[in-house]
């Protein structure tokens, strides 16, 4: 049986989600977006990865998106950005925000863990790629599921 979004968050949750993303976009030329399904064969970071180009999230003009991957039933998490990202950054950038995310989950706190994980990135992103006076919003802020994900 897959795990359904509305078995963790209430359409309330959902909305203050995408509340978030928004905020924290004001403060950033970069793009956040949020990735969940129930379950992830293979790597985390590998599975956003994968994600990442699915979304097309390859094709901001600064390539400085963000992905925040998370697979429920299987316990992973990976952040994920993209080529300005990790030229400036590497990889190694988000394991706290990584580390901290997963302890809020292991508290149950998923709405809040998942908003306090995307206004840090947000910050962080807004330290490195700043809003600019052109700015636009290159990406939806919306959530999205992986079909097993689904209501």
């Amino acid at each position: 049986m897959a795990l359904l979004f509305s078995s963790i968050f209430s359409s309330k949750d959902k909305v203050k989600l995408v509340e978030a993303i928004t905020e924290s976009e004001k403060k950033t030329s970069g793009e956040i977006r949020l990735f969940m399904e129930a379950k992830c064969e293979k790597d985390a970071l590998e599975r956003a990865i994968e994600v990442f180009h699915e979304l097309k999230m390859i094709e901001t003009e600064a390539r400085n998106g963000i992905l925040i991957y998370v697979a429920f039933e299987s316990r992973k998490i990976a952040i994920y950005g993209d080529t300005a990202i990790h030229q400036l950054l590497g990889l190694g950038y988000w394991d706290d925000t990584i580390k901290e995310l997963i302890q809020k989950f292991k508290k149950k706190r998923y709405t809040s863990g998942l908003i306090e994980c995307i206004h840090d990135l947000g910050e962080k992103l807004a330290k490195y790629f700043p809003i600019t006076a052109n700015d636009r919003n290159e990406l939806p802020n919306d959530i999205v599921f992986g079909d097993d994900m689904l209501d």
